[in-house]
């Protein structure tokens, strides 16, 4: 039986990047039906992430973020980018005092492989004291945004890529354009 591997996922500031001036507007658009436009760069490095992860784990992705009161908009903005490459999408549990890094601790204490997890937030200061820093892929708004490179260096830290080791799509693309 395959292992759980669980990533906790903020969305603002994460997915929605504020230097696309989206970020104020997004949740009023998304209850007038509109879709929420993810920074692509975030949406690739999350795919990757995903990709690699789903190869060794079963991947459960865990809204941590204030969107998991409207999960049916969450959900149909993952399908549309193509963001559901997981086993199950969930959502951690509003605590009394809306403190992120409890709500995780609380989310992840019944759980078989609690030890596997990651949790991508810009905002840590709510997290660092209940998780190890190193369980932790903090972005930062407008300047360095989710990205591969923040992946590939996580997934070399985990143990499941070399350093230096690019993936089978980005060197068959290489051939490609050699070949092409």
């Amino acid at each position: 039986m395959r292992k759980n591997f669980y990533v906790f996922l903020n969305i603002d500031a994460v997915l929605l990047d504020p230097s696309l001036n989206i970020l104020n507007s997004e949740k009023s658009n998304a209850k007038n039906g509109a879709t929420m436009q993810f920074n692509t760069v975030c949406v690739e490095a999350l795919k990757f992430l995903f990709e690699e992860l789903t190869k060794h784990y079963d991947v459960n992705l865990v809204i941590s973020s204030d969107w998991k009161s409207d999960m049916a908009q969450v959900i149909s903005a993952l399908y549309e980018h193509d963001l559901m490459a997981v086993k199950k999408v969930e959502a951690t549990r509003n605590s009394s005092f809306n403190i992120r890094g409890l709500e995780i601790k609380d989310y992840l204490k019944d759980k078989e492989d609690k030890e596997n997890f990651l949790i991508i937030d810009n905002e840590t200061t709510d997290i660092v004291s209940f998780v190890n820093k190193d369980k932790i892929l903090k972005t930062v708004s407008n300047k360095d945004v989710l990205n591969k490179k923040q992946i590939e260096n996580y997934l070399v830290k985990l143990g499941l890529m070399k350093k230096g080791e690019k993936n089978l799509q980005d060197n068959l693309v290489k051939d490609e354009l050699i070949l092409g």
